[in-house]
This record gives C-alpha cells, structure tokens and sequence, in this order.
C-alpha cells in the first residue's frame, strides 16, 4: 500500500497557500489621494514603475483596518496581482473618497512605499487590486491580512454532528456549468465546478495544528489517501491562479488561490479557533474510523 499524503487545509474566510508564507511582521497598506502638481501641504513621491513624480495628500483614505480579505491573483514568473476586499466601513470610506477625486490619482502604499498610482476614472466601492507586486511581498501583503484580528459571529460549527467534507475546483469569474456559492466572511462569490474532487473518504486522519503565522488561528491537518492526494495535486496543476472550495455540509468555508504546484505538504491559511479545528477534526476522524473497521 502506498503511504498516504499529508494536506493542510484550513476552512476559513480569506485562504490561501501558505506553504510559500514565511512568518514576517505585518505589512502596512495604505491608499492616499494624490495629484499630479505639487500644492500645499502635498508630500513628494515617486511612483516605481514609471519614475514619475506625485503628491500625497496627507491623510490616508484606507488602510488594513479597512480590508476585510485579501488574496493572491494572477501572476507571472516575477509578479503577482493582490486581490483585496473592503469591510463594509471600508468601502463606504473609499467610495466616498474616490467619488470626488475623479480623474486624479490614488496612491497605493505598501510599508510607507508608493507601488501603483491609478488615475480613477470612476469610483471604487468593494474591492481593489494592487498589480506588479513582486511575489514575496504579494504572500506578505495577504498574510498580514489574513492575520489580524477580526470580530467573527457566534460559531455553528461548535454545534455540529456530522460533517460532508468536500473540495471542488471553483471560478472567480461567472462560468457556464458553475454554481454560485457564498464564501464564509467574504464579501465576493465563487462559482463550484460540478465534480467533487475530494470528499470523506478520501481522509485516513484528521488533526487541528496551530497557524504557522498566527498563534491564535488553527488549521486542520488531513492525511489523504494516496489516491485523493494524486487526484488533487494533478487537478492543482491544471488550475493555478484560480480558487479551489472546501466546503463543509454544503457551505463554502474558503475559497483560497492556487499559486502554484500543489505538494506533499501544502498548507492554506485559516482563522479558525481551537475548539472549531477540533470539533472538524474529530468529526472527520469518526467517518475515517468507521471506514477503516
């Protein structure tokens, strides 16, 4: 029999893989209006890509405490586009702010740099992106985002008896043949393949394992057989930079990207707590128990 394969998954708002994550200290966004000439009481900066020269306006529009996700996008060999989704308060501060500065730069900041300064032709709301954003700083950029603290509803996963665990290939983007679903905590949906690509058989054992970057936040580690493992990492491959569902009874719990091949020991982030990773993992163990007898 051929050994089994360890995953880590982790069912949660804003995943991702986090087998490229190294724990690092919180990365700083901030979105500023800018102009184009200097004025009074502007600040000085240069935008990277084309050397050009902006004008901050001293007050920050946005910043982490107003992203409410954030995940990795497409990329090329060097880059990554950065996905973020606003909390509500964000977004109604951006829309506010954007709605009168039509036709002039917003500056986009990261750790007190500029990296994009977009004229906007039209107000943003719920969500940005953040393009030509090296590789590492696009995983430290949603690991500080995807680890700061959040304000979460009582939890109903506490008060489970069973669990449907599955994992399908999803789109971002509306697909013929795809399901919208609802993502747990996230603002945006996420549209199901049909095929089931990993379910409760294909699990010889599950454990609850704290973050590798937050201490506060558990995963669950599942052991796959080595069939499911296979069928996931050759699945993975044909869907990198699109997301990939796992859903518990039905529910999308997260939604992370594929930002490259997956392996032996993939990891996605999450937020759950001690007592939900747990409560899955015993649940998981009991159908993997029955299984085996």
């Amino acid at each position: 029999m051929t050994k089994p394969i360890a995953l880590v998954l982790a069912f949660a708002c804003c995943g991702m893989e986090a087998s490229a994550i190294q724990s690092s200290p919180r990365t700083k966004i901030e979105f500023r209006l800018a102009e184009t000439k200097p004025g009074k009481g502007l600040i000085e900066a240069i935008i990277p890509t084309s050397n050009e020269k902006i004008y901050l306006h001293k007050a920050v529009v946005l910043d982490n405490n107003g992203i409410a996700a954030a995940q990795l996008g497409s990329r090329s060999s060097d880059f990554c586009e950065v996905e973020l989704d606003f909390t509500d308060q964000g977004a109604s501060k951006m829309e506010k702010a954007t709605k009168g500065h039509l036709n002039r730069p917003l500056a986009i900041l990261i750790d007190g740099r500029v990296v994009a300064a977009p004229i906007l032709r039209s107000a943003i709301r719920d969500k940005a992106h953040i393009d030509g954003v090296s590789i590492e700083k696009a995983e430290r950029i949603v690991g500080s985002i995807s680890s700061q603290p959040r304000s979460t509803p009582p939890s109903q996963i506490l008060a489970l008896r069973s669990i449907k665990f599955e994992m399908r290939l999803a789109e971002s983007t509306r697909q013929k043949g795809c399901r919208e679903a609802a993502v747990r905590g996230a603002r945006a949906p996420v549209y199901l393949h049909k095929d089931i690509l990993l379910s409760n058989k294909d699990v010889v054992e599950a454990r609850a394992v704290k973050s590798h970057y937050n201490d506060a936040v558990f995963t669950v580690l599942l052991t796959l057989t080595s069939e499911g493992g296979e069928r996931m990492m050759r699945a993975g491959e044909r869907h990198i930079g699109k997301p990939m569902a796992v859903l518990i009874n039905g529910k999308v719990m997260s939604a992370p990207f594929i930002i490259g091949r997956l392996s032996n020991d993939a990891e996605i982030s999450g937020e759950f707590t001690k007592d939900e990773a747990e409560k899955i993992a015993s649940l998981l163990n009991r159908k993997s128990t029955r299984r085996t007898l």
